[in-house]
């Protein structure tokens, strides 16, 4: 299980005429039914503060070591949060919902991470699910736009 950075941008505002920007790393990582044994807290102790763990596929599959995984990582002290591996060729409303369902949904407990969309190529699927960039962008907004999800992630 290899670590990866995220990096973001702070912006400190000082009064209307200055800004600075300061860059931070976060480690962290994503895992699925192909980790059957992760060592959580040995990845906490090499640096990782976060783990995404995916929850379900499409409109019919539900990783059944999700629980397991989200409750080593919140034994370990790591921030967590499922992710959805999208079919941009099924409803984007159906995935979402299907999501939620299954450990998509985020709370404001200071652990839990806004799900995330794992958009890849996929065996037997022609690249980018046989749609235009445009038509995937729009597909991402729908997501996005589908009123259970933006619902469960507003602040």
């Amino acid at each position: 299980m290899a670590l990866r950075k995220l990096t973001s941008l702070f912006i400190i505002v000082s009064g209307l005429a200055s800004m600075s920007v300061h860059a931070a790393e976060v480690q962290g990582f994503d895992i699925s039914n192909w980790q059957s044994k992760v060592d959580f807290k040995a990845a906490y102790s090499s640096g990782a503060r976060f783990v995404m763990i995916k929850a379900t596929e499409g409109t019919d599959f539900i990783d059944k070591r999700f629980s397991g995984h989200y409750e080593g990582a919140t034994d370990a002290g790591l921030i967590r949060g499922g992710y959805h591996f999208a079919h941009p060729d099924l409803s984007a409303p159906e995935q979402v919902d299907f999501f939620l369902k299954h450990g998509g949904g985020w709370s404001k407990d200071g652990i839990t991470l806004p799900g995330m969309l794992d958009l890849e190529n996929s065996k037997g699927h022609p690249t980018c699910w046989g749609i235009s960039k445009s038509e995937m962008v729009s597909w991402i907004k729908e997501v996005y736009r589908s009123s259970s999800y933006s619902s469960h992630v507003e602040r």
